[in-house]
């Protein structure tokens, strides 16, 4: 059905064109113009679809995400950062994400990471 409108519409067009424009154009022709002028641009490895993002990107959503101080039987306890151990280096924080269990650094005062951010 959808096709069947588009030659509708195509044929309509040349039917138009040729009375109100006197031109000699044929149907092959015209297909072939309304083709040129209405076909989109090539699209690229770059562009991008959909609509825009209305929001920061994030791998966590931040409303379920809140640092809270590891502590036991009242005292400020350190474990290992979960995503320093996983490169390579070995940090202890006292933060974690109660919502995914995960221990992480909130400040790096080491290198400049906040893995908290990740």
């Amino acid at each position: 059905m959808f096709w069947f409108c588009v030659e509708v519409i195509i044929a309509n067009t040349f039917i138009l064109c040729r009375q109100y424009s006197n031109s000699t154009l044929t149907m092959k022709n015209c297909r072939l113009e309304l083709a040129k002028k209405n076909s989109l641009a090539p699209i690229t490895a770059g562009d991008v679809w959909g609509r825009p993002c209305t929001q920061q990107p994030s791998t966590l959503p931040v409303t379920q995400h809140f640092p809270q101080k590891l502590k036991k039987d009242g005292q400020t306890i350190s474990r290992r950062c979960h995503h320093c151990h996983d490169n390579g280096r070995r940090k202890d924080t006292t933060w974690w994400c109660p919502q995914c269990e995960v221990n992480l650094c909130l400040t790096g005062e080491d290198d400049g990471t906040d893995c908290f951010k990740l």
